[in-house]
């Protein structure tokens, strides 16, 4: 059953209700002699079905940090059903529906993919855990003093950023927690517009000569970060990372924007003709790191004659405008997990024969011949410039010292991937 938070979503709680409520826990694990669902089922049946499944998950009663969170764990720990109002990747319920597993088959397909997988549910059955209870915080000083009174084990990524990497490490040692630091594949990209000022490779280059990224990864995370050098990083295998960062050189980016054509006018603001460079920079919300690293590209931005108005919007809106091509600047982060799905992303960005070489390696058999392929997309990204990459995520995932078996996961997936190997030495 999926529900995403909407006005007529009171009314499937309700209905639900009846149901969950006998079950005192949020997350309740038992063992299901019916491993798979039948092949159609009406509202109720679907009802009394879920009661026998081996994860059932109550709806939170409001959205916050961690309800995305609240999804990904039961799907990892036995991917038996997700009872959730978070946004998935499942369709949504629509208007006058009753239960959506019993009207979208696409979402029964899932669960019956899901609950075949012995292997998992194996997993599952060998755990020494009985209970996992999903807490929903406002905010990450709330989540840290959860931590602080004992009633978090476990804050997986990304309830707290690697923009508090010097406070963590200071925070663990004091809290009996343990701070797990984890290169992602993912990073945050300034994206550059293709109409206006930076449709002009000039300009982009001069952008990319101002940004000190070095400093950006120095001061918000304490060094911890890394400065990517195109739009796939490691520990992806078609990573390529040939050449040095380009490092600031303020001077050689305000004879760029000379050449171009620039002049510094009112209050010091370049222009050129009636074009003053004067932009917004689109920032999608949700992280207090990259928000803080958007305003420091403002900063540098200022210091050649570049007005820049930092604005920080939901993913949805950020993500739309550039779609559309209506922005100036946008900061947003990225998937790099894909090698292909990435590429995608810049098609029609970066020049048309990256366009082409993205198709060849989409079709390439073997990945040696892909990996030579990847390193010379990323080459000509990076000379073609679409984008600036600013710096590679840093995953945080934090969890109490008596908690054993917790492991980083070997990609950017839910911290509960390896949930049957963890142990509880004392309580």
């Amino acid at each position: 059953m999926h529900a995403r938070y909407s006005s007529y979503r009171e009314d499937l709680i309700a209905r639900s209700r009846a149901v969950l409520d006998q079950y005192a826990c949020d997350l309740r694990i038992s063992h299901s002699s019916e491993p798979r669902p039948p092949e159609h089922l009406e509202g109720d049946d679907w009802l009394s079905w879920l009661t026998s499944l081996d994860v059932l998950v109550s709806l939170p009663p409001e959205a916050g940090p961690g309800t995305d969170w609240c999804e990904l764990a039961p799907a990892v720990m036995n991917g038996a059903v997700v009872i959730t109002t978070a946004e998935s990747d499942f369709a949504p319920l629509e208007p006058g529906e009753d239960v959506a597993v019993a009207t979208s088959a696409g979402f029964a397909d899932s669960l019956r993919r899901l609950l075949a997988d012995d292997e998992r549910r194996q997993r599952m059955r060998s755990s020494a855990l009985g209970r996992l209870e999903v807490r929903f915080f406002p905010d990450r000083t709330a989540i840290l003093d959860g931590l602080r009174r004992g009633l978090i084990d476990v804050a997986p990524s990304p309830t707290v950023e690697a923009d508090l990497a010097r406070t963590l490490d200071k925070f663990g040692d004091a809290n009996g927690v343990i701070v797990y630091k984890t290169p992602a594949e993912a990073l945050e990209i300034l994206h550059f517009s293709s109409r206006g000022p930076f449709a002009e490779r000039a300009v982009r280059k001069a952008v990319e000569l101002a940004v000190d990224r070095q400093s950006i990864v120095d001061d918000v995370f304490a060094g911890l970060a890394r400065v990517p050098r195109s739009y796939l990083v490691p520990p992806l295998w078609a990573a390529a990372e040939s050449g040095p960062i380009v490092r600031p050189d303020r001077e050689a980016a305000r004879a760029l924007l000379a050449q171009a054509g620039y002049r510094h006018g009112t209050f010091g603001i370049l222009e050129r003709d009636i074009d003053r460079l004067s932009v917004t920079l689109l920032v999608v919300a949700g992280s207090e790191g990259r928000v803080d690293a958007a305003r420091r590209v403002a900063g540098d931005l200022a210091a050649l004659g570049i007005a820049v108005d930092v604005r920080t919007r939901p993913a949805s809106e950020v993500e739309g405008a550039v779609a559309a091509g209506t922005f100036d600047l946008a900061l947003m982060p990225e998937r790099a997990d894909d090698a292909s799905l990435a590429s995608e992303r810049w098609l029609g960005r970066a020049g048309p024969w990256f366009d082409v070489l993205a198709g060849a390696a989409e079709r390439a058999d073997g990945r040696d011949e892909k990996q030579v392929l990847y390193a010379e997309l990323q080459r000509i990204w990076s000379d073609a410039l679409p984008g600036l990459p600013l710096y590679q995520r840093l995953r945080v995932d934090i969890a109490a010292n008596a908690l054993t078996g917790v492991q980083p996961p070997p990609q950017d997936q839910a911290l509960t991937w390896n949930v049957a190997a963890w142990r509880f030495e004392t309580r």
